[in-house]
């Protein structure tokens, strides 16, 4: 019957399955293997990798870390540290009342970091982990610490920003309900042609000119630690020693900075702890380093793709001044010298 046939083709229908996902499993480990192996050709010559090197290519070297100083805290895991631990969690919760004008002893008691991971529905989708999200009530809170790459990062931070909007709204909530997401973007460019230090961002319209608020619900603020003021550190305000904070990392300029401030002097003994932490520190050089690699493949490719580009655009540029001579019955050896092209090319022009 074809009850008795569904079920002899069932366990071949499961068999080829494993079949398949026993291969996947093996690609998936090959490729691990050839990425670790890669990895490690590289950092047996990372001592090779100087200052200028990470200046070409738009980064700054930081590892190993010279005498005096301590990493730096506008770096992803260096900041996420930040956020996460008990002890310098206000550090995190102050900045956030600065930028938003939220009360600070109401985000430092009620804020709960939840997990930074936006990718929902299918496997498909692109993989974005936010540097820090935190929730509170109603509103989502998500910042990012975005250091050069501006176009890239202003891409990223808008896709991530949407879609973590996107996630407060679960099936069977409707959207009677308010949910407030809000995103912080700290970054070393100006996304905007302002000296402002803060600058806000909403959805507006453009058409007429009005610029008139769709909603409040969805807010975007971009610190520019570019725009910070060249002052002496007793001259600051509060939230600009915060900031400050995030661009020195010379211990000895750091205390000068921090001090009186019980927030940021714990900030600055959480630096200290994590750059002491060896195994911290090696994991970072890597991601370091994986990134020169990164930016330096992705400049290789770039430069062959002009040369390509430029070595077809002369091709075609001979073409047509051969195809020009031949109309005007030029002899083709003539041609030929002229252009560089092979009598055999010019001859399948005719």
């Amino acid at each position: 019957s074809n009850v008795e046939l569904l079920n002899i083709d069932e366990p071949k229908k499961k068999k080829k399955i494993f079949e398949i996902k026993t291969i996947i499993i093996i690609l998936i480990m090959i490729l691990i293997l050839l990425f670790g192996i890669g990895l490690f050709w590289f950092l047996s010559y990372a001592k090779e990798i100087t200052k200028e090197d990470y200046e070409k290519v738009g980064m700054k070297k930081i590892f190993p870390l010279e005498p005096g100083h301590l990493v730096p805290a506008w770096m992803d895991p260096v900041f996420k540290n930040i956020a996460n631990d008990k002890m310098t969690r206000d550090y995190l919760a102050k900045f956030i009342s600065f930028v938003i004008g939220i009360d600070f002893d109401y985000i430092s008691k009620n804020m709960v970091l939840v997990d930074n991971n936006t990718q929902e529905g299918s496997l498909t989708e692109h993989h974005n982990e936010q540097d820090i999200i935190v929730s509170l009530d109603n509103m989502r809170i998500n910042v990012e610490v975005s250091m050069n790459n501006k176009d890239e990062n202003i891409r990223k931070n808008l896709i991530t920003w949407l879609k973590q909007t996107g996630n407060l709204y679960k099936v069977g909530d409707g959207y009677k309900l308010s949910r407030i997401c809000y995103q912080i973007c700290i970054e070393n460019y100006s996304a905007f042609n302002n000296d402002l230090l803060v600058t806000e961002a909403k959805i507006v319209e453009t058409s007429t000119g009005n610029y008139e608020v769709l909603t409040n619900d969805f807010i975007q603020y971009h610190v520019n630690l570019k725009n910070l003021p060249k002052k002496c550190y007793n001259e600051l305000t509060e939230f600009e020693k915060f900031c400050y904070l995030l661009t020195i990392d010379l211990e000895s300029e750091l205390r000068k900075l921090c001090k009186g401030d019980k927030i940021l002097m714990d900030t600055v003994e959480k630096l200290k702890i994590m750059s002491n932490d060896t195994p911290f520190i090696t994991n970072l050089e890597k991601e370091q380093i994986e990134e020169y690699c990164h930016k330096i493949a992705l400049e290789d490719a770039e430069e062959r793709g002009k040369e390509l580009g430029l070595s077809e655009g002369k091709q075609s540029e001979k073409i047509e001044i051969a195809k020009n001579l031949l109309k005007e019955n030029v002899d083709i050896s003539i041609i030929s010298k002229s252009t560089g092209l092979s009598i055999e090319e010019i001859e399948k022009l005719k």
